[in-house]
């Protein structure tokens, strides 16, 4: 046991934590904007949404 690859068992945990988070359908969580690229579309996105409200 003392030579464990804690990168790998800390990668296969991740990824194992990763699949049930998606499998139990729990929120998905996005590093980065997924909605608009630059300002106008954020401003359009923003617009169309409160006129839908």
């Amino acid at each position: 046991m003392d030579n464990i690859d804690w990168q790998m068992l800390a990668f296969v945990g991740t990824s194992l934590v990763h699949d049930y988070w998606n499998y139990w359908g729990l929120p998905k969580v996005y590093f980065w904007n997924i909605y608009h690229e630059n300002e106008s579309e954020l401003l359009n996105y923003q617009k169309n949404k409160s006129n839908a409200s």
